[in-house]
């Protein structure tokens, strides 16, 4: 088969004929219908910024629909035909165990990874991929749906993990720090879709603030500029939010996301699922009075992406309003590329072998 493999950070990405993938016990080989292109990708591949990668050269991708070409005889609820979603976070984490974690494909959570990523290596990026039976969700009523769309689950999911630890409640309140790029985006659909009064979506992209804002009547858009009055914009258009989910990109200001947090009322929730990697300063009896809660969060329970996908299916969660940049596998490189710059909000890549 083909795949794109990456043989070291500061190379391109190369097209190679490969072995088909071997099953093993535990898992599940597909046909890989679409996988989704993150704007990081760029800078993993050319080095810029260091991942704990999967043993070189290895095929990249993540996030993916597929569908089932062969089970393990060990495999019980998937079939050759399903159609799938492919969660590529994988945990070996045993109650009392060491925390061993990675996405197949893409890079590991501390060396502890290592190991599993040695035996679990090759992503998406290819024709066919094999990954652990667990990471598969059959597609169920979305199947319907265009897999480039349904690509963006996974950042979907983001967003879902953090509010299913919050106090989110249905006519809640929502500000989404970030709206315009990829989570962001994904998290207004996602509290529209769960019931939020009130959306306050926040951006810098006017174009992607825009065509966001016009998703539901209940989106209250709120462009800012990096300026002194932003956290009073924000304050002023949410009147006391209930939750705020906070999306922002790798940068090292906090202060976006402080802009943002100081937006909450009484007994509000922040969600931190962005890429922020500065300090926060927050105050302590100023929490302690509003009785606030800051949480964190990187991915969703593993049960998360067939609950999303009911919510899709039943016409609450529209992924008709995302386009999908669409390219082949032969322009793999390309992709990665253009994720970096692209527009981000409702568009995002998706490769289509």
């Amino acid at each position: 088969m083909r795949a794109a493999r990456f043989h070291k950070p500061g190379e391109a990405l190369r097209i190679e004929e490969v072995p088909d993938p071997v099953l093993e016990p535990g898992a599940a080989i597909v046909k890989v219908l679409a996988a989704f292109v993150p704007p990081y990708f760029a800078e993993m591949i050319d080095g810029r910024v260091s991942y704990t990668l999967p043993p070189l050269p290895f095929t990249p991708g993540m996030d993916t629909i597929g569908e089932i070409v062969a089970v393990a005889d060990d495999v019980s609820g998937l079939a050759p035909g399903d159609r799938v979603f492919c969660d590529h976070f994988y945990n070996t984490t045993h109650i009392g165990g060491r925390a061993e974690s990675c996405y197949v494909g893409v890079f590991g959570k501390g060396a502890a990874s290592e190991k599993i990523m040695g035996r679990w290596r090759d992503g998406s990026y290819a024709e066919k991929m094999m990954l652990p039976a667990e990471c598969f969700t059959p597609l169920g009523p979305a199947s319907h749906l265009d897999p480039a769309l349904l690509v963006r689950l996974g950042w979907l999911g983001t967003c879902y993990g953090a509010l299913l630890r919050s106090e989110f409640r249905p006519g809640a309140t929502v500000v989404v720090n970030a709206a315009t790029g990829l989570v962001g985006s994904a998290g207004v659909l996602l509290v529209l879709a769960m019931g939020a009064g009130r959306v306050v979506a926040v951006g810098r992209k006017e174009k992607a603030l825009a065509e966001i804002a016009a998703v539901d009547p209940r989106v209250v858009p709120v462009r800012i500029s990096g300026g002194d009055d932003d956290a009073a914009l924000i304050a002023t258009a949410a009147g006391g939010a209930d939750i705020v989910l906070d999306a922002v990109g790798d940068i090292m200001d906090p202060c976006p996301t402080m802009n943002a947090i100081k937006a909450l009322g009484p007994y509000g929730n922040a969600l931190l699922v962005g890429g922020c990697m500065g300090d926060l300063t927050l105050n302590y009896k100023w929490i302690m009075d509003n009785q606030l809660v800051v949480l964190g969060t990187s991915w969703y329970p593993r049960g998360g992406s067939a609950e999303m996908l009911r919510m899709i299916g039943s016409g609450a969660l529209d992924l008709t309003v995302l386009r999908a940049r669409e390219f082949s596998l032969d322009q793999a490189q390309e992709a990665v590329e253009w994720a970096e710059k692209g527009p981000g909000g409702l568009e995002h890549g998706a490769l289509v072998p």
